[in-house]
């Protein structure tokens, strides 16, 4: 009551210095009495505080000005009062425009395709608004990143995120978000250490979310079974939180261990229960699934009809929905064998997307619709293409398309070297591929100089690759991997320059390396990251070496790759056949037959052929070795009979 009576006794005085000094002391006791309980800090600065100071200076400003006159002074508190009855009615959009700036740009994201915002600041914090605003936005474009894949965005975000003062329950919902970064990049360690660590029982409204990432973390380490409980007891927690990504997922880990009518289900829920709230990219994603789980079960009807449904949504959508369409499109052709639709779809890319897109998204979407056209060329040796016309009319519409966009990619060549370095050398290598197939026959010389020149970039990639492994942050494990492997491939152009005498030594040095990094992996219990790194190192030793002979080094070379594919197989049989290992079933018979392994080659032929997977729906590359293998089997089955 005393403060209340100098304060007004201040306030018709008129003595400025006393009324700012009393206001002082009226907010600081507000924010100590406040900070004592979380909940209430929170209230405090957004509205309670905001709205004290707000009236009690309308009021201080008016009285200062007409301090004579008691009209002026009636208005000055009367204006506060009023402030203050707006500002509880109408909080949201007038004394408070935060919520509803907030719910505005999660609206504008969640409707922005990816390609589209690429280029979107993660500064973008507008002055002057308080700071839990400011960790909300951040949330929603770190949500948005994360979604689209865009690890390294997010992460920048959320350690922006910890870089503020956060209450409790603001780190743990920050941390349950970061474990999941932490999985998708490969530091399950890091990601298992922080969710052990984490007791939600308080944050009742963050268990979905940290089920969700408990689920993905179980997924990581290989046990599937785990990863798809934890995910159907979320969607049971909060189907709405959860969404149509859980939902996917769901029906992916379903799919994944063989229970095609689960999957089935859930990918049906997926695409078809929440309608038109569901993202794009998103709703694409679960068309996909859908038809080709339908295909894979021999139910075409079903799978056409769902198809056209697609169709119908996505044909006549936005550019970036023409182009998830027709890139699947292929796909879908290549796996029902119609070639009116692979022709259709390329067609539609070169015409219709490729124009529309800006400049950076035109070369990639070149670069991979040649890709996706190589991937469905028969495994035939490249002839001249005069000699396919009449013999082999499917080979020639195929060879034709390969030529018209290899003409293309010479065309843009230059456009195409201005890329970024990570980008520039994922598109060269699937460059290198295609054109390496083509060396040994004439179609390759109006490429050649292409061919010679992505010799060199390779070759002059080493310091580029070593800039930027040292360049990626703690959590990148895997991408740190990836790189490595990179210069391993890399490594590969410097043989014919050094003394051969010197090349097998620097190719070992550099394995030695990757194993360092191969046991990063399994020390972190990436399972399933792990046994991808040991069969792409596999790949390159063989690659790389003469397997059949050679020095003592290029033996133990030899030996490495044996103990690798060995551990390999032990890691999948732990975590049992899955459909999703198909590939690599293909890749370790390749492997295994390339090394002599027979029983090996044979276990993993089967197991490929116990999936029922149409070898059609692979690459190129990947078709190419189950042909050989293929042989190989059916050579050793003729001899074992003879």
């Amino acid at each position: 009551m005393n403060q209340a009576y100098e304060f007004f006794e201040a306030l018709a005085s008129g003595n400025l210095t006393r009324i700012l000094f009393i206001l002082f002391v009226q907010i600081l006791a507000i924010i100590i009495i406040g900070s004592r309980h979380e909940e209430w800090r929170w209230l405090i600065n957004r509205r309670v505080l905001f709205r004290i100071i707000l009236s009690l200076l309308i009021s201080v400003v008016t009285t200062l000005l007409f301090k004579r006159s008691l009209i002026f002074s009636l208005l000055g508190y009367s204006s506060a009062a009023v402030v203050a009855v707006i500002g509880l009615i109408f909080s949201e959009n007038v004394i408070f425009p935060e919520n509803l700036l907030l719910r505005l740009t999660k609206r504008k994201y969640e409707a922005l395709d990816f390609n589209e915002g690429q280029n979107l600041p993660d500064k973008k914090i507008f002055f002057g608004l308080s700071v839990p605003f400011k960790i909300e936005y951040l949330h929603i474009l770190a949500s948005y990143l994360l979604d689209n894949d865009d690890l390294h965005g997010a992460y920048r975000v959320y350690k922006r995120i910890e870089s503020f003062s956060l209450f409790d329950s603001e780190r743990t919902r920050l941390n349950i978000i970061k474990a999941q970064l932490f999985c998708l990049a490969g530091n399950i360690k890091g990601a298992e250490l922080i969710l052990s660590k984490m007791d939600i029982s308080h944050y009742p409204e963050l268990k979905t979310s940290f089920l969700i990432s408990s689920s993905l973390l179980a997924e990581s380490k290989g046990n599937l079974e785990e990863a798809s409980d934890l995910l159907s007891e979320a969607l049971k927690e909060n189907e709405d939180k959860a969404g149509t990504v859980v939902i996917n997922n769901l029906g992916r880990l379903k799919y994944m261990r063989g229970n095609d009518l689960e999957a089935m289900r859930y990918y049906e829920k997926a695409l078809f229960s929440a309608g038109d709230k569901v993202k794009k990219r998103s709703k694409s994603i679960a068309f996909q699934n859908l038809i080709d789980l339908y295909v894979r079960n021999g139910e075409l009807e079903k799978a056409s009809r769902t198809f056209e449904k697609f169709k119908t949504e996505f044909s006549n959508g936005g550019i970036y929905d023409k182009a998830r369409f027709f890139s699947y499109q292929m796909v879908y052709g290549r796996q029902i064998g119609n070639r009116s639709l692979i022709l259709d779809s390329i067609a539609a890319i070169l015409i219709d997307v490729i124009p529309s897109l800006p400049k950076k998204s035109q070369l990639i979407m070149l670069v991979s619709t040649l890709k996706a056209v190589y991937d469905l060329s028969p495994i035939t040796p490249m002839l001249t293409i005069n000699s396919l016309t009449v013999t082999m009319p499917d080979v020639h519409d195929n060879l034709t398309q390969l030529l018209t966009l290899l003409y293309a990619v010479r065309q843009k060549w230059e456009e195409i070297s201005m890329l970024p370095f990570e980008k520039l050398f994922e598109l060269n290598k699937e460059l290198f591929y295609i054109l390496t197939r083509l060396a040994d026959s004439n179609l390759i010389e109006p490429f050649r100089q292409i061919y010679g020149e992505l010799c060199s970039f390779f070759r002059d990639s080493i310091d580029s690759i070593d800039r930027k492994v040292l360049s990626l942050g703690e959590p990148f494990v895997y991408e740190r991997w990836q790189w490595e492997n990179n210069r391993l491939f890399a490594a590969r152009f410097f043989q014919k320059e050094m003394n051969q005498a010197e090349w097998p030594g620097y190719l070992t040095k550099v394995v030695d390396h990757m194993e360092d990094l191969i046991q990063e992996l399994d020390d972190n219990d990436a399972v399933l990251l792990s046994v991808e790194a040991k069969l792409n190192l596999v790949d390159e030793v063989l690659a790389t070496i003469d397997h059949q002979r050679g020095s003592s080094i290029q033996n133990k070379l030899i030996e490495k790759s044996r103990k690798y594919l060995a551990e390999a197989d032990r890691q999948i049989t732990e975590i049992g056949n899955h459909v999703s290992f198909c590939s690599s079933y293909i890749r370790i018979a390749f492997y295994a037959m390339t090394l002599g392994e027979c029983s090996l080659c044979s276990k993993y032929y089967n197991s490929f052929l116990a999936t029922g997977i149409a070898v059609q729906q692979f690459s190129q590359w990947i078709r190419q070795y189950f042909a050989e293998v293929e042989r190989y089997i059916l050579s050793c089955n003729d001899n074992s009979g003879n």
